[in-house]
């Protein structure tokens, strides 16, 4: 596996500071972003705008990391109890780990889910899952070891990646490719199976995003017996995190995300 290395990660996380300062007052200084920071991007879904997702990054002195997804979905207008409202469905992914020398390894991996309902009048993405309770759809853990297994929790192949590891595993892949090397992992998804995902590195090419213009790489992944695929846009200087995903299902019913703010974590 391909080492993630802090110390380039910070360099090409700075490149990109250099790209946005001026689009918002929450970015650090010139030149370099923290190691904590967080990055919101929005969700359409046949062409009606469905919510949002955040990724959160933390890279700790101690050689410690943990990286947090949220997604928030807005689905129809619910029926029986909850008669003309809209439901909230909001999937949250905590992924956390060490950084063994220059090695990324991820120790645990948990998925939480919750669900609210509300008018599209009262919607607001900061407070809408304040009062929510949350379940445990899945608790993982990186191990071959059984007996190191907590309560609830299942056992996972300790040298596979979880979503969030692997998105910016294949990053530091990408940029290291030419055109048409394919990138290869075990990961493990929201259920706890474990599957392989290939990426193809298709070329580099501009992307207009909200934030501004990057020159990324252009990433497509086949799905196995299905006529789609998803492509990534990922910016070269911002390691893992992707400017644009588009789930190529039709011209008219794509599923896209798209960067809309990055912020600095607030450390006072």
């Amino acid at each position: 596996m391909l080492a993630i290395k802090p110390a380039r990660l910070r360099h090409r996380l700075g490149v990109t500071a250099a790209v946005l300062v001026g689009f918002g007052s929450t970015i650090a200084a010139a030149g370099e972003l923290p190691e904590s920071g967080s990055a919101r991007y929005w969700i359409q879904d046949g062409g009606q705008w469905r919510g949002y997702e955040t990724l959160t990054w933390d890279f700790e002195a101690d050689d410690t990391f943990r990286l947090e997804r949220i997604r928030e979905h807005r689905q129809r207008p619910a029926q029986a109890d909850h008669p003309g409202d809209r439901r909230i469905r909001r999937t949250r992914e905590i992924s956390e780990g060490t950084l063994e020398g220059d090695v990324a390894r991820p120790e645990t991996y948990e998925v939480r889910t919750a669900t609210v309902f509300q008018t599209d009048e009262a919607y607001d993405p900061e407070t809408a899952f304040e009062d929510a309770e949350e379940e445990v759809t899945l608790a993982a853990r990186f191990t071959d070891d059984e007996a190191a297994v907590e309560a609830d929790e299942i056992a996972v192949p300790p040298d596979a990646l979880d979503p969030l590891t692997h998105r910016w595993q294949v990053m530091e892949e990408a940029l290291e490719g030419t055109r048409h090397t394919q990138i290869s992992h075990q990961v493990v998804d929201e259920q706890g199976e474990v599957e392989e995902v290939v990426f193809r590195v298709e070329g580099r090419q501009t992307v207009r995003a909200h934030p501004g213009t990057f020159r990324t790489v252009r990433l497509t992944r086949q799905q196995p017996g299905q006529q789609r695929a998803v492509r990534w846009y990922m910016a070269e200087g911002w390691a893992g995190l992707p400017v644009r995903t588009v789930d190529r299902r039709s011209e008219h019913h794509a599923q896209r995300t798209r960067l809309e703010r990055i912020e600095a974590a607030d450390d006072g």
